[in-house]
């Protein structure tokens, strides 16, 4: 059984300020199971684009668990936001997310790899 988006979210925020951290919800999503974007921003400004990674990226033993695939790196702030406003048109119930000032982002966002 997968927790609610909104409990998912409030636990993501409050990690990242315990990592030191800053993040903030952006757009607020369906609380029950609207899907997760995180836009990660690394010191030097430039933002990684995370969104829910296809089941068929995630193991067949965890499919209760969040994970996220990779869909844009090294993005200026213009691109974060028109991949956003692509994903608006497509699901208007969707969460975004934003985190900066975490060196290892990956410590708590599980990043899918593709096999």
């Amino acid at each position: 059984m997968r927790l609610k988006s909104e409990i998912w979210v409030q636990a993501l925020l409050r990690r990242t300020v315990q990592a030191g951290g800053f993040a903030t919800g952006l757009r607020r999503g369906f609380a029950d199971a609207g899907a997760i974007h995180v836009s990660v921003r690394d010191r030097s400004g430039a933002n990684v684009l995370l969104s829910p990674a296809p089941q068929a990226l995630i193991e067949e033993a965890q499919t209760s668990r969040r994970a996220f695939q990779v869909v844009g790196s090294g993005l200026s702030d213009e691109q974060v936001l028109q991949a956003i406003e692509r994903e608006l048109r497509l699901d208007p119930d969707f969460w975004l997310i934003e985190i900066e000032g975490v060196a290892d982002w990956t410590a708590f966002l599980d990043v899918a790899s593709e096999a």
